[in-house]
């Protein structure tokens, strides 16, 4: 959460949006939502044991 908490940090301080602005705020939207961001890698390897744990789970009850 620590390294989240820094990436969202880093995104608002390079921004500069005005929450009245739309597209500004879908900007600042975008660069929040990069795959690239430690919450979003942490979810795709967490997905990528359960479904190795789901597969593994189909196999033994073959």
């Amino acid at each position: 959460m620590e390294e989240q908490a820094k990436f969202v940090a880093d995104v608002l301080l390079t921004k500069e949006f005005t929450i009245k602005d739309e597209m500004q705020v879908m900007s600042l939207q975008l660069a929040l939502n990069n795959p690239d961001s430690p919450l979003r890698t942490y979810y795709r390897q967490w997905e990528k044991a359960w479904r190795m744990k789901q597969r593994m789970l189909v196999k033994v009850k073959t």
